[in-house]
């Protein structure tokens, strides 16, 4: 029912609860299921568009995204732009010397470990820590939106 509704982070919150291995066996799945095509033509255009698009005149990079697939690392390995990477619950802090690109809801790993792949916000159960209760997501997006320092 979730999924026919496109609920998918209450899917998933489900499937966590419903199978054995629950949460860790999700999250260890989710670089399998997730896993782009980099063998396609123009696999990676649209996110070297985005860093192109999100460099300020002053040379800095301004990017935050919610995505949570490796699809820009792929762009700045081959690029070699240089653009530093924040990865969710580390965030910089949002005003003028804020350079780089902020993975808002975590970047899935490399290689999967249970610890950063329980940063990944992917739940109901994940977005309420991020934005209700620990609070970090919703003071980043607050402060960006309105230009001050977060405290």
């Amino acid at each position: 029912m979730a999924l026919k509704g496109s609920l998918f982070d209450t899917a998933i919150g489900l499937l966590e609860n419903r199978i054995a291995g629950g949460r860790k066996a999700v999250r260890r799945h989710l670089e399998t299921i997730l896993l782009p095509d980099l063998g396609q033509a123009r696999a990676t255009r649209t996110h070297s568009a985005l860093l192109t698009l999100g460099k300020c005149r002053s040379g800095q990079h301004r990017i935050v995204t919610t995505n949570f697939e490796r699809l820009f690392e792929s762009v700045i390995a081959e690029q070699r732009p240089e653009v530093a990477t924040y990865n969710a619950p580390l965030l910089p802090v949002p005003k003028n010397r804020w350079n780089g690109l902020v993975y808002l809801h975590g970047l899935l790993p490399e290689k999967s470990t249970e610890e950063e792949a329980n940063r990944l916000v992917l739940t109901s159960g994940d977005f309420g820590l991020a934005y209700l209760i620990e609070r970090w997501a919703a003071r980043f997006v607050h402060c960006l939106l309105r230009g001050v320092p977060a405290a």
